[in-house]
């Protein structure tokens, strides 16, 4: 029998667990209903109202938007992660720490901008001829830009204080309905595409506004000028750190956006749109890691701070693992139903089924390799995390550049996924290397094994004519087989706890 806590767990281990289940469950549960307006958005609104190209040209918006916001962002976010617990007293306003956060960011953003709009004619001059969007739209990114950076900053400051379900709400949900409200008044012919982008970008910009109410609404939205975090005696560190922290970011940044930048590059606005359809609809394996990492993150910077180091292996493994069993089974169901999903898209994003394959794939390997980013940018080794960051940056544009002209939009799958496992390796084997952690367990393999079962199943349903039939049909099988096996052979103990925690909340 395989011990799931240590012989001794402090209080402090069992509140944080408590916290995690909580709070993550929540989230996911938010998460899901996001998933589900998102779906919505991208298989109906979005392909069925918008053009390709227009699709295209939100999403390339959105990425280089974010690309434009973290180098302001100097790292702050994952500096609050690590040195937050220091300074956590709201009788005190926290330090002035929240100052400290918005303060130095809000004011580079305005020399990023500046640098943003000198390079303006040389980037539309290298893309000249494969987008007739892009030209009319590129300023737009200044203004997502800015909001992302201070989404991103309160989003890490609330997630400090453990506050996550609202932002989640607001991320996952709100945003969504509101994208979804801009589609249909531009579908409905009461606005042109001019008036549908700003109306994209107002609906991101208030997310922002809702984050900074909500804080405002707990009393710690501490905004008045307070120097006292800049002289503290660990600012310097804090600054190193979050050097080497944007610099991982901007890799991992890199790693998410250059695929389509090289798409763009060597094909349309349209073979963006497609790419990046089917790139979304993977993103619903994420929905469980995403929910767990918010309130994990600042978890495992008090474990650092305690030295609670068995605690920490303990949460590693059970994150790795709740992450497998909630990935492969969405994974299980999303490929066993590629064709139905297919049939519900318009023609022409089939081209898509091989992106969906390789990114599902490579994120399910992502999830099951748990927090070890975490772990180790948040410890003091995170120089290394930098490391294995720029190597693998280096090695996305590398591959990108290698197969997105040889197998378009696949090739571009084909490289983003190599770079989730390559990277996750590296984290990996140092996480093992430095504290003799690692996530896996025999555990871990009897899940993949009840993935393969349901996914099986599920593939075996014959077609019922309708489609959806066909996913309610297979959905079902694939629900029945994955959680039968997985209570039956108590494979993920949490499972069954947040299972008899519901049972017992509905008695």
């Amino acid at each position: 029998m395989l011990r799931v806590l240590p012989t001794f767990v402090p209080p402090f281990t069992l509140l944080t667990l408590g916290i995690i289940r909580r709070q993550g469950l929540q989230n996911t549960l938010i998460s899901y209903v996001g998933v589900g307006v998102g779906f919505l958005n991208n298989v109906f609104l979005f392909t069925h109202f918008l053009a390709k190209a227009e699709l295209g040209l939100i999403r390339l918006l959105i990425q280089v938007g974010v690309m434009v916001a973290l180098p302001a962002a100097l790292g702050l976010p994952n500096v609050a992660a690590r040195f937050f617990p220091g300074f956590r007293d709201r009788a005190d306003r926290h330090g002035g720490f929240l100052w400290l956060l918005l303060s130095i960011p809000t004011a580079l953003y305005g020399v990023v901008a500046l640098l943003f709009l000198l390079a303006k004619p040389a980037v539309l001059a290298y893309y000249a001829g494969h987008s007739e969007l892009l030209p009319r739209y590129l300023d737009w990114v200044l203004v997502l830009g800015f909001g992302f950076l201070v989404y991103n900053l309160l989003d890490a400051y609330l997630r400090s204080l453990y506050k996550t379900v609202v932002s989640s709400l607001i991320q996952d949900v709100l945003l969504r309905l509101g994208t979804a409200t801009a589609v249909g008044i531009y579908a409905l012919g009461w606005v042109s595409f001019d008036g549908f982008v700003a109306l994209f970008v107002g609906v991101n910009f208030l997310g922002t506004v809702g984050l900074a109410v909500y804080a405002a609404w707990l009393r710690q939205l501490f905004v008045w000028p307070d120097w006292r975090a800049f002289r503290g005696g660990c600012l310097a560190e804090m600054l190193r750190f979050g050097l080497f922290s944007v610099l991982g970011n901007l890799s991992n940044t890199v790693i998410a956006t250059v695929d389509s930048l090289m798409i763009l590059r060597f094909g349309t606005d349209a073979d963006v749109g497609v790419y990046t359809t089917a790139f979304f609809v993977t993103s619903v394996l994420l929905v469980p890691a995403r929910s767990l990492y918010k309130i994990a993150t600042p978890q495992v910077a008090d474990f650092w701070h305690q030295g609670a180091i068995p605690q920490l292996a303990d949460l590693y493994r059970r994150i790795s693992l709740l992450n497998l069993t909630a990935g492969g089974y969405l994974f299980a169901g999303l490929w066993a139903n590629v064709d139905v999903l297919f049939r519900l898209l318009p023609p022409g994003y089939e081209q898509g089924r091989y992106v969906i394959l390789l990114m599902g794939l490579g994120r399910l390997f992502d999830m099951a390799t748990g927090i070890n980013g975490v772990i180790l940018y948040t410890s003091a080794r995170y120089r290394w995390d930098l490391f294995f960051n720029l190597s693998l940056g280096a090695l996305t544009v590398l591959s990108c550049w290698y197969f997105v002209p040889r197998y378009g939009i696949t090739g571009a799958a084909l490289a983003s996924a190599l770079t989730l496992v390559a990277v996750n390796i590296g984290r990996l084997a140092g996480v093992w290397g430095w504290f003799r952690m690692q996530p896996f367990t025999r555990r871990t393999l009897v899940v993949l094994g009840i993935i393969g079962a349901a996914y099986a199943a599920g593939a075996a349903v014959p077609a019922l004519g309708s489609p959806w039939l066909d996913l309610v049909a297979r959905g079902t099988v694939i629900t029945v087989v994955y959680g039968g096996l997985l209570l039956g052979t108590k494979a993920v103990p949490d499972v069954a706890v947040l299972v008899g925690g519901v049972i017992k909340r509905v008695r």
